[in-house]
């Protein structure tokens, strides 16, 4: 029952608004209870990253919440720097089952690496990096510098790669000449396609009226 509920949940980020923007996520080919995500920050503090992490999710959910971990290293107030566990229990006190869902533990990870965010980070003993909460609160200069340096890190070459040389399903790989050269016109003779495909509809729905 719960590999269903699971499963239909992450069917269920197709729809409109449900899974964030810049929020890459896959199951495990093995393992259904195993989300492998990729985070994509474009703006703020962290602009520029590119945060792997995982969602691990109990055979007793809906239940029992999940337990999302980053994989890449990562300096924010709510990630522990030891284990990459991202601290949920700010946003989700008590799971509350069939009320909270994992769309809602993906919104609020890309939520907390905004300005607004990090703001409502109040309660310390939800905090996993004490050293990152009181930069931010005390010294946000010295953070913002941190911040950055972690993001600049993340989607560094030499991180991306070894990372996709593991087990990761969303891999990155640099590609030659001849590769993008491929894939771009792949890309662009699909977009030809859908183009005449939208003119032909056009003209046909004009001959019809």
């Amino acid at each position: 029952m719960a590999s269903l509920e699971v499963s239909l949940e992450f069917a269920s980020l197709r729809l409109p608004g449900h899974c964030p923007l810049g929020v890459w996520v896959i199951p495990s080919p093995t393992n259904i209870y195993q989300w492998q995500g990729v985070l994509f920050i474009h703006r703020g503090y962290y602009a520029g990253a590119i945060y792997r992490f995982v969602l691990e999710i109990p055979t007793s959910y809906p239940s029992s919440p999940p337990v999302v971990r980053f994989t890449t290293e990562c300096f924010h107030p709510l990630v522990d720097p030891q284990t990459g566990r991202f601290d949920i229990r700010s946003k989700f006190p008590a799971w509350r089952a069939r009320t909270d869902f994992l769309c809602h533990v993906l919104h609020f990870i890309k939520s907390t690496f905004k300005r607004a965010g990090l703001e409502r980070i109040k309660d310390e003993d939800s905090v996993q990096n004490k050293e990152a909460f009181r930069l931010y609160r005390d010294q946000t200069h010295i953070f913002a510098t941190l911040a950055a340096q972690s993001a600049i890190l993340s989607a560094s070459p030499s991180t991306l790669q070894a990372e996709s040389n593991s087990n990761e399903v969303i891999q990155f790989k640099e590609l030659d000449d001849q590769q993008w050269q491929s894939i771009r016109s792949r890309m662009l003779g699909t977009a030809a396609e859908a183009g005449t495909s939208s003119t032909t509809a056009d003209a046909t729905n004009k001959k019809s009226q």
